[in-house]
């Protein structure tokens, strides 16, 4: 179980937390010392990471043993290819990379999202108080049968709001936490229509990447495709290993011969970088292939994102801007036939 300080330890720190390892390995050092370093000249919470490193080792694992408390799925993947493949700081490079990526432009879509769902929220909320305080107030100055629609309709939503908000906000609480879980463990033609939807479609973005970056850090230690194959498969998530597990079936079929970009193909990688990974597969070496098809992903993961942003964001602001519209708009019929009728 994770510790306090491990579940708050965030993208920012997890980002810097790379950067020197990298930099650390790169210079020479071991990860034994490595950990002795953060022991005995870091704060609290490097203090912390040095023990479990060193605890780690000492009971015979390796640094990503160490560092499984402390660093997401996708990073971690990275890591423990660069210890198979002997390229510990490359791999620590790529890992801060991969994360960068995603925390940056996942962290900007929901950052991007708050407003518009805060001014919804909002919007409901005034809703909900004006049905209990003041349209009541107005019902006593006349008839209900006489409201106009779109005053009768709003009280209908706010009353709605007021009685069943709370179920509205553990839905709210819910659906990130069913999605995390989802885009791990589903898979097939269920999975194939998911992955059409927001949300799926960046997750399966950062899921290429961490399987491109793993095959290709293995790639070039020296494995072959299958093998490398193999090893992903002992850390990856039940997703990815069904992905994996194509690729095999395609290497196998085309008796080690095959195009990359035709092994490649089982849905995960963007149907674009695939149709350039076939075109350019006899130019390159098959490390340099899967890493190159890993920058590519990065580049469409970000420019998915910002149009998700775009989207997300536009159509939030016209819910929010409607309902509140439509309030003022129902407030003042009722009010100036309120006026009219004195």
């Amino acid at each position: 179980m994770k510790s306090l300080t491990q579940l708050t330890f965030g993208a920012k720190e997890q980002i810097k937390l790379l950067a020197d390892l990298e930099r650390l390995l790169s210079q020479g050092m071991s990860p034994q010392e490595i950990s002795e370093d953060f022991s005995m000249y870091g704060d609290s919470t490097e203090q912390s990471i040095g023990t479990d490193i060193s605890d780690a080792l000492e009971g015979g694992g390796n640094l990503s043993d160490g560092l499984v408390k402390w660093l997401p799925q996708i990073p971690m993947q990275a890591i423990k290819s660069g210890e198979i493949s002997g390229d510990l700081p490359g791999a620590c490079g790529a890992a801060q990379k991969m994360l960068s990526a995603s925390s940056g432009s996942v962290g900007k879509l929901f950052k991007s999202l708050l407003e518009p769902f805060f001014t919804i929220v909002m919007t409901l909320a005034g809703i909900a108080l004006l049905t209990q305080n003041l349209f009541p107030q107005l019902g006593d100055m006349v008839p209900r049968p006489r409201w106009p629609a779109i005053s009768t309709m709003v009280e209908s939503i706010g009353t709605h709001f007021y009685e069943f908000g709370l179920i509205y906000l553990v839905f709210v609480v819910l659906v990130p936490i069913i999605f995390v879980i989802s885009a791990q463990i589903v898979t097939g033609k269920t999975r194939m229509v998911l992955d059409k939807l927001p949300f799926y479609k960046q997750y399966t973005m950062l899921a290429s990447m961490q399987m491109l970056t793993s095959l290709g850090h293995l790639s070039g230690s020296g494995l072959s495709l299958d093998e490398a194959i193999d090893q992903v498969e002992t850390t990856a998530s039940k997703y990815l290993k069904w992905h994996a597990l194509q690729i095999s079936e395609n290497i196998t079929l085309s008796q080690g011969q095959g195009n990359m970009g035709e092994l490649l193909t089982t849905g995960l990688l963007n149907a674009r970088v695939v149709s350039r990974l076939k075109r350019i597969n006899a130019k390159m070496r098959t490390d340099e292939l899967l890493l190159m098809a890993s920058d590519e992903h990065a580049v469409l993961f970000e420019e998915q994102t910002a149009k998700g942003i775009f989207i997300f964001q536009s159509i939030a602001k016209i819910i929010a801007y409607g309902l509140m519209f439509m309030t003022f708009g129902g407030l003042m019929l009722l009010i100036l036939q309120i006026t009219q009728g004195i």
